[in-house]
């Protein structure tokens, strides 16, 4: 039996739906409803847990446009995505061997993340592991360019250096 994954992005509660009514209410009275958005003053919060729910359930699956589907929907000025979810874009999606237009998609809402919630030098800690692994392989493809070069600039075959 095939199992069947519901993706739904309304998750109203019972105070949601107050919000509204009060909202309409008002609009019938003529009087001009206040504005629901957090003020600027408020310091930003981690997406919902509700929310993250939908995030982390295809980033399980391996589903990739629907991670950056609902991370795009997401993030706003208001919300900003946990770290953990910021090294899986990098690690898994920027990184990893997706298509091309994927990997754009990530490139895009991490910008969007960076102007929203500029990181500072105080709020990111290195992920020297990744570091680690990136610089190596800069290192290992640029030592096996020069390996395979000859004095004249041909191609004289691949010679790893140990």
């Amino acid at each position: 039996m095939d199992d069947v994954i519901v993706i739904s992005l309304s998750d109203e509660s019972e105070e949601d739906e107050q919000i509204w009514k009060r909202k309409r209410s008002r609009r019938q009275r003529g009087k001009r409803p206040r504005s629901v958005s957090p003020s600027q003053n408020s310091p930003p919060l981690p997406i919902p847990l509700s929310r993250m729910n939908m995030i982390n359930n295809t980033k399980d699956e391996n589903f990739h446009q629907g991670t950056l589907y609902f991370l795009s929907e997401f993030v706003s000025a208001s919300q900003y995505p946990p770290k953990e979810i910021i090294r899986y874009l990098i690690t898994s999606v920027l990184l990893g061997a997706e298509e091309q237009p994927i990997r754009q998609e990530a490139y895009m809402i991490l910008m969007k993340v960076q102007r929203l919630h500029p990181a500072t030098y105080e709020s990111v800690a290195w992920d020297w592991n990744l570091l680690s692994e990136v610089m190596s392989e800069q290192t290992s493809h640029s030592m096996a360019n020069r390996c395979c070069e000859t004095d004249t600039g041909n191609w004289s075959g691949f010679h790893l250096a140990v």
